[in-house]
């Protein structure tokens, strides 16, 4: 910005200035616009001085510092782990409402990336207890319907031990 186009911007910013001061009626909101204003009118008169002093001068570095913005990794491992175990409880609730009880639930998360991703469901039914009315019933395969079903996955994700 050479010199001529600092006066002429400065000029400009007057008369506009003396523009809004002349439309805008007496008010509660004329002062907030003169406010807003001469802030506007304030960043254009100072706006060369940044290259008096530095040429490599950036805004960029005195109101965003890319060193302090980091990824608490802890924080999204921990919240990760409490939304697998939730997962967990919520799938026994589940089978409870289903008629399955004692179940132990594993959920396998590949929680890299920070994006948690279920890769296999573990589901440990040695101490299994079913109502009566689902004693006629393949037990296989309505656990891992329910565990597929719940959380959106395919049987081969879906493994039952006993």
């Amino acid at each position: 910005m050479n010199v001529s186009s600092y006066i002429l911007s400065i000029v400009g910013v007057v008369l506009l200035g003396v523009l809004i001061d002349v439309i805008m009626p007496d008010g509660e909101m004329n002062k907030y616009i003169k406010g807003v204003f001469s802030l506007l009118a304030l960043f254009i008169i100072v706006s060369p001085v940044q290259k008096l002093f530095n040429n490599n001068f950036d805004l960029n570095n005195i109101f965003y510092d890319s060193k302090a913005v980091e990824t608490d990794s802890d924080f999204l491992d921990a919240t990760n782990k409490q939304i697998k175990n939730q997962l967990e409880r919520s799938l026994i609730v589940r089978y409870k409402n289903a008629g399955f009880e004692n179940i132990k639930v594993e959920i396998k998360c590949d929680m890299s990336n920070n994006v948690s991703v279920i890769k296999k469901v573990i589901i440990d039914i040695s101490n299994l207890v079913m109502s009566e009315d689902l004693s006629h019933i393949n037990k296989y395969t309505e656990i891992k319907k329910v565990a597929m079903d719940f959380l959106n996955l395919e049987e081969s994700d879906v493994e039952v031990n006993e």
